[in-house]
């Protein structure tokens, strides 16, 4: 298509608010709160064309209004979903369990804070 008649239609679709990093990071953000991991949502935004900065926007401001995301929770919630209990578990599903959890894009920190085993201490 010819420059002009391009320019024109962008103009056009940013008219109505349809080409807003800002915004569809924003609702990216809030509507993956609660099932996906803070790094798997900002991997999302990248390979979606979103700058790092247009994400901490969305990050910063999905916190102000209690719609972040908490993945503490998350985990909680996938370890009920699986039936894993940390204190009857044996080494070989905790580690399973802590591989699928960094699969998920839980950071190890987040992880052993949520699982509270010994055997993730370092030493």
């Amino acid at each position: 298509y010819p420059e002009d008649i391009a320019a024109k239609a962008v103009g056009y679709v940013k008219s109505f608010g349809y080409v807003d990093d800002e915004a569809f990071a924003y609702d990216y953000v809030t509507s993956h709160a609660d099932d996906k991991s803070i790094r798997r949502i900002t991997q999302d935004l990248i390979n979606k064309g979103i700058s790092g900065e247009v994400i901490d926007k969305a990050f910063a401001k999905a916190s102000d209004s209690e719609e972040g995301v908490d993945e503490e929770t998350q985990i909680r919630a996938l370890l009920a979903k699986r039936n894993f209990d940390p204190a009857d578990a044996d080494l070989n599903m905790i580690n399973k369990t802590y591989k699928f959890l960094l699969g998920k894009g839980y950071s190890s920190e987040m992880i052993r804070r949520v699982l509270s085993v010994s055997a993730f201490e370092t030493e």
